[in-house]
């Protein structure tokens, strides 16, 4: 009995730091991000479609039309 409790303890501290750790990315932290990866990885198609999707969101036309 005592080493199920102890057990229980350990999975609620576990469970209890993943979802501190990671916090979704703001819209300008995911920009950042993904300009960041296309300076070493220019060949991302996904990458620069994402960022054409976020500049469109965000109001960056012409920015947007490029990435796109």
């Amino acid at each position: 009995m005592e080493e199920q409790g102890a057990g229980s303890q350990t999975m609620e501290a576990l469970a209890g730091e993943g979802t501190t750790a990671e916090r979704p990315l703001t819209v300008d932290e995911e920009i950042s991000e993904l300009e960041k990866l296309l300076s070493e990885e220019p060949d991302d198609f996904q990458a620069r479609c994402r960022l054409g999707e976020l500049y469109f969101n965000k109001g960056r036309m012409d920015e947007a039309l490029a990435e796109v």
